[in-house]
């Protein structure tokens, strides 16, 4: 069964999907090739996936901290093993506010390239932007209230890049 927020990530062959009781799932495009491979904590509920630097990417909720966001990166497909790169407590994004994960604030995406993790947080609906190396939060932008719930990353289109190949 797929965890309630159904974001999948294509990366090497295959389609990754969060599972409620498994882990996350890898099926490969023609559907053919099926596995699981497991999360590197107990507690996948309050989590998502996530690509980035050519790697797939786990952040949860800290299993003994429910104010602290774990990011967690896949090095090996193969071994299933996982490292965790960067952990930060809410009160430091949040000035001093202890907000939950979901509820309080959603992580948009990570940044392809840089350690950069993009969420939307409060009732204005502020899109922020955090930085692992130098921990340091930054507003981008209010949203507004009304605007929607679901967010999509942008992904660039290089049309005019595959028509100068031909």
């Amino acid at each position: 069964m797929l965890h309630h927020q159904v974001r999948s990530v294509f990366l090497n062959g295959f389609l990754h999907m969060l599972t409620v009781l498994d882990g996350i799932a890898l099926v490969d495009m023609d559907a053919k090739t099926w596995r699981t491979i497991p999360v590197p904590t107990d507690n996948f509920f309050d989590g998502c996936i996530h690509q980035a630097q050519g790697r797939l990417c786990f952040l949860n909720v800290d299993d003994a901290d429910f104010f602290k966001l774990s990011i967690w990166f896949l090095e090996d497909h193969g071994t299933n093993e996982w490292t965790l790169k960067h952990s930060v407590r809410t009160p430091l994004l949040f000035g001093r506010k202890k907000l939950r994960f979901e509820f309080d604030y959603t992580v948009i995406t990570i940044h392809p390239e840089c350690n950069l993790i993009y969420f939307v947080y409060g009732w204005d609906k502020t899109l922020m932007a955090y930085e692992m190396d130098r921990k340091e939060v930054r507003v981008i932008r209010n949203l507004g209230h009304d605007c929607s719930v679901t967010y999509f990353p942008y992904v660039p289109l290089f049309l005019e890049a595959l028509e100068d190949e031909q």
